[in-house]
């Protein structure tokens, strides 16, 4: 009983209240049609897990109502994956989870999954296993150097240069279509630094007004 008392606390005070205790909701179609960002820092780890589970599970039941598709109908980047495709989850349950389930059979109906971590190593075997496109930039750690060396087929001499690849270079292999890595170099790309602004109407009618954006909210 306290277990469940916390979990409806959690649902209805604080920053979460914010983004699932809404009188206006926003459909799904909304949410995949228009190009979106859901920040999500103002959430503890918990609650982040919690809402972004939910958000791919809706997406995923929603894609399967509508049927297979050769064509992508949109595509849904994570970051910090870890978070949500654990490889310690997956150890602790003795296998993939309803999550990697979800997302190893989304790519059928036109869905595509991006998964991005700093960390790879921290990520789930079914996950990395599953991954058509695998891309590694530059790594700094033993552990995560190894993971990926082998995901992109890199011996022992080869795996060096991940922990020696320079801005905007990395190692690519593609299932199917590039069997052995090759380098490959991302155009730099000059971001201005964003701050935080204040909710406009025009940010209304893109963002779910039950995404954390009520009135004199930030996005």
């Amino acid at each position: 009983m306290n277990s469940v008392k916390r979990c409806l606390s959690i649902l209805n005070t604080g920053p979460l209240s914010e983004i699932v205790n809404v009188n206006n909701q926003t459909d799904i179609e909304s949410i995949l049609n228009n190009p979106m960002v859901i920040e999500l820092e103002n959430l503890s780890i918990v609650e982040r897990v919690f809402f972004v589970e939910c958000l791919l599970l809706w997406i995923y039941h929603f894609r399967k109502l509508q049927g297979s598709s050769t064509a992508v109908r949109h595509v849904t980047v994570i970051e910090e994956g870890h978070h949500i495709l654990s490889g310690r989850k997956e150890y602790e349950a003795g296998g993939e989870s309803i999550m990697e389930t979800s997302i190893r059979m989304i790519r059928e109906f036109g869905e595509g999954i991006v998964v991005l971590d700093q960390e790879p190593s921290k990520l789930s075997k079914s996950i990395l296993a599953n991954s058509g496109t695998k891309i590694s930039f530059a790594l700094g750690r033993g552990e995560d150097i190894g993971v990926m060396a082998g995901c992109l087929g890199l011996d022992k001499d080869e795996s060096r240069w991940l922990g020696q690849l320079r801005v905007g270079e990395s190692i690519l292999k593609i299932q199917d279509r590039i069997m052995e890595p090759i380098m490959m170099k991302v155009p730099f790309v000059s971001l201005e630094k964003q701050t935080q602004k204040t909710t406009t109407e025009e940010d209304k009618k893109i963002a779910p007004s039950g995404y954390g954006t009520p009135e004199g909210k930030t996005l």
